[in-house]
């Protein structure tokens, strides 16, 4: 198995390996055995001048089930939560086990909790693999890859979950970046529906896009807490430096296969948490109840899953 096993000899030098990409002044810090986060992004403009990507993840936290706030990472073999740690599949109930800060909930899948291996690496190019076998978290195994390509603009971010199992799984990805901002940072982008969601952020029914979910014209992100989960976007989202002139627009954009998108602003936080994903929260159990448009999907043994996302400056 590939997960980390606390206290065998090595994991505390292998928790603190941080691999450096690297383009002109542009980097991208990667640690492999911390669930296969990017602890931090920096990428340059046409002058030359760098800018942080990403709100920085704390390199010296290693612990996987109560992670830091920051960085980017991989959501595999589904994002958000699945209610009451009881997935429906196949006519079954499948318990599982919940996560401790979202009780009675599951959280974000288990590949960000896993120690990814290298399989390829150059200046601008990093290939992670994960083997993950079936426990008490996912009763199925598969494997996962990472693939990320830096230019002085640009990140660009490959994701992907197989089915490595002898019975067809559901599944779903997904990138979770804390991305730096400014209360006067505007956002824009357009998605045709937005997800009625309860309190612990479980989804009930897509309904359409109103008014205080509606970013088509950009608006600033303001300072307030807010999490809206969307579906049919259409996979570009544009977030301006609103009264920073000096700094560029991001550019973020996703594969058809990410056509769910999720926004988490907590309040007064240096960063907003933007999502490209491939399914709702709790979609396995809304497709079992006949809920249409959920993201579910269902991969028979061998078969992958995947998508991509770039980050760039403008």
């Amino acid at each position: 198995m590939s997960e980390i096993s606390i206290g065998a000899a090595g994991v505390e030098d292998e928790m603190s390996e941080i691999i450096e990409l690297r383009q002109g002044a542009a980097f991208v810090r990667v640690a492999p055995a911390v669930g296969g986060r990017i602890t931090q992004c920096r990428l340059s403009d046409a002058d030359g001048q760098v800018f942080d990507v990403l709100h920085p993840y704390p390199e010296e936290h290693s612990e996987l089930l109560r992670w830091a706030k920051g960085g980017m990472y991989p959501l595999v073999p589904y994002w958000g939560r699945i209610a009451n740690a009881q997935l429906r599949h196949a006519g079954e109930r499948i318990a599982l086990c919940p996560h401790p800060d979202a009780v009675p909930h599951t959280l974000h899948g288990t590949a960000h909790q896993s120690q990814w291996q290298v399989v390829h690496r150059d200046d601008a190019h990093i290939t992670l693999h994960l083997d993950k076998h079936s426990d008490a978290h996912w009763p199925w195994h598969y494997s996962a890859q990472l693939a990320m390509a830096l230019r002085p603009a640009s990140l660009r971010v490959e994701i992907s979950v197989s089915n490595a199992d002898v019975k067809p799984m559901p599944a779903g990805i997904g990138l979770h970046p804390y991305i730096h901002c400014h209360p006067s940072s505007r956002l824009q982008f357009t998605a045709h529906k937005c997800w009625v969601m309860t309190q612990d952020f479980l989804s009930l029914r897509p309904a359409a896009v109103d008014a205080p979910d509606d970013f088509s014209a950009d608006r600033s992100v303001g300072l307030e807490a807010f999490t809206h989960c969307y579906s049919e976007w259409e996979g570009g989202l544009r977030l301006g430096s609103g009264g920073d002139k000096s700094r560029p627009s991001l550019r973020i954009v996703a594969s058809p296969e990410l056509d769910h998108l999720v926004l988490h602003r907590p309040p007064n936080a240096p960063y907003i948490c933007i999502e490209p994903v491939s399914h709702t929260a709790n979609a396995f159990n809304l497709a079992a109840d006949g809920v249409a448009d959920t993201g579910t999907r269902l991969l028979a043994p061998g078969q992958r899953l995947s998508g991509a996302v770039e980050f760039r400056l403008e």
